[in-house]
């Protein structure tokens, strides 16, 4: 018998300690999901123009899932394993920035915009200098201005 490649740190119950902390830490104290989702189920996407809009039952979900806490342990947990994997480590320019703080604030505005938490960061966001291939220098500044930064880094 051969012997099995490295698991992938993405892997379903990777870290199943975690995965069960998690879900006991997104029941309400009486051990469920007390509040009705106040739309109908299915959740249906809503856009306006070219971009995701909340709505009262995308409030709802965030609700229900535990808010930025949980958003931000998943994330967190993404980030840890995708720090350690050799394939996505060599896309990220700085495993120091809060990319979990980040991703978990801006999935949370983006379901929830009365807590604008991701915006308010961005306001107050140093500005960063980063090269990308072909030398050229460009100023990281927000979601947008690092997506242009991943997709010309020079590691990629």
């Amino acid at each position: 018998a051969g012997t099995a490649g490295p698991k992938c740190p993405f892997a379903f119950g990777a870290n199943a300690e975690e995965e069960a902390a998690t879900e006991d830490a997104a029941e309400d104290e009486d051990g469920g999901r007390a509040e009705p989702c106040p739309v109908p189920l299915p959740l249906r996407l809503h856009m306006e123009g070219r971009s995701h809009a909340a709505t009262r039952g995308t409030q709802w979900l965030l609700r229900q899932v535990g808010g930025y806490p949980a958003l931000l342990r998943m994330t967190q947990a993404f980030y840890e394993r995708a720090f350690v994997d050799s394939q996505l480590r060599q896309f990220f320019n700085d495993i120091h920035d809060p990319h979990p703080q980040r991703l978990a604030s801006w999935i949370a505005e983006k379901m929830d915009p009365t807590d604008p938490i991701w915006s308010i960061e961005r306001q107050t966001r140093p500005q960063k200098v980063v090269q990308l291939v072909g030398g050229y220098n460009h100023v990281v500044h927000d979601r947008s201005s690092a997506h242009v930064a991943a997709w010309n880094f020079v590691n990629r």
